[in-house]
């Protein structure tokens, strides 16, 4: 779906003068509605004169919240405590996994220390799998640049974290100034059901497991000093505590972790990806398939015409001759 100026609040503009379009963002919303029945939704863009005349992409997703298990969480209070140290970073090698450039082809990720690169101006996106009761810890460092520039860029990159719903929990910004420099996200309170009753959007938006959100921004003012190269990026992610167990009645939906996230969180897949996979899979299988049914028939074929051609015997008789109809046709 796309929409025109003036029909989609959504996002902000991009600077004018680079002629960018808006990073691709979703904004949640939850609302207590009054009763069961039919609702519309209403999305506007609203843009200033200097903005693109471009349409934008909008992807609008509904997701439900399953009811819970008889006897279920029964906590009304929010958690007031929790592990506040930063973890020691991740003893493996870093490895190398480029970021997505929406949430929808975030590039997933597990505990590591992950390298990539980024260009002022440009968004990553990656996605973590993180089941009930555990801890996300994440930072990002940007490296240094290889000139001898040394201008001050404050807020020169930021470290957002989304949960499931995509709803913004929290960010960090570090500033640079052509040498290294590092941010981490502030220890957060494991997920759990009753976060939903805090007060603060950093703890009650950490209310259901499933694939929470990273993304990195760099801004376009550090191609004004530093060039428009990409900048070589560290994340550092880090899961901890052991799963627990679903609160939900039925299937949780996209508010949980499966063993198939896992998988997509070593190897790094994307959800269009893994999607691509195994569409290519089912096509190979079915292929496959094909193929044996019909080599299996030309061998019948073959059999059949051996024993018709032996059962009518005499000189002259071509033994190899086909039964009426021939063979199947070989255009394959």
């Amino acid at each position: 779906m796309q929409l025109e100026p003036d029909h989609l609040r959504l996002g902000r503009d991009p600077p004018a003068d680079l002629g960018v379009r808006p990073p691709d963002r979703r904004q949640g919303c939850e609302h207590h509605l009054p009763g069961a029945g039919k609702y519309d939704v209403l999305v506007e863009r609203e843009s200033k004169d200097t903005s693109s005349p471009e349409a934008w992409d909008l992807e609008l997703r509904f997701e439900q919240e399953p009811g819970l298990k008889a006897g279920g969480p029964t906590e009304t209070t929010a958690p007031k405590d929790w592990p506040s140290s930063t973890p020691a970073p991740p003893t493996a090698e870093p490895e190398k996994r480029t970021g997505g450039s929406s949430y929808y082809d975030a590039t997933s990720l597990e505990t590591g220390e992950w390298i990539d690169a980024i260009a002022p101006g440009q968004t990553r996106f990656y996605r973590v799998p993180v089941d009930w009761g555990q801890q996300i810890y994440a930072s990002a460092v940007l490296s240094n640049t290889t000139g001898d520039t040394t201008e001050f860029i404050g807020n020169a990159l930021t470290l957002s974290l989304d949960n499931p719903a995509q709803g913004h929990i929290a960010d960090t910004s570090l500033s640079y100034s052509g040498k290294s420099a590092s941010t981490a996200l502030k220890p957060l309170p494991p997920v759990a059901y009753r976060n939903r009753y805090d007060y603060s959007s950093q703890v009650n938006t950490l209310r259901f497991a499933g694939w929470y959100y990273l993304s990195v921004t760099l801004s376009p003012k550090v191609a004004e000093s530093y060039g428009k190269d990409p900048i070589v990026l560290t994340m550092s992610v880090q899961v901890k505590n052991k799963a627990g167990a679903s609160p939900y009645e039925g299937d949780p939906g996209i508010f949980a972790v499966t063993d198939k996230d896992k998988e997509l969180a070593e190897s790094g897949d994307s959800a269009p990806k893994a999607a691509k996979s195994a569409t290519m899979q089912v096509v190979a299988a079915g292929a496959f398939g094909a193929g044996a049914v019909l080599v299996l028939g030309l061998g019948a074929w073959t059999l059949l015409a051996r024993r018709r051609a032996a059962a009518a015997g005499g000189p002259g008789q071509d033994h190899h001759q086909p039964p009426l109809g021939g063979p199947p046709q070989q255009g394959w």
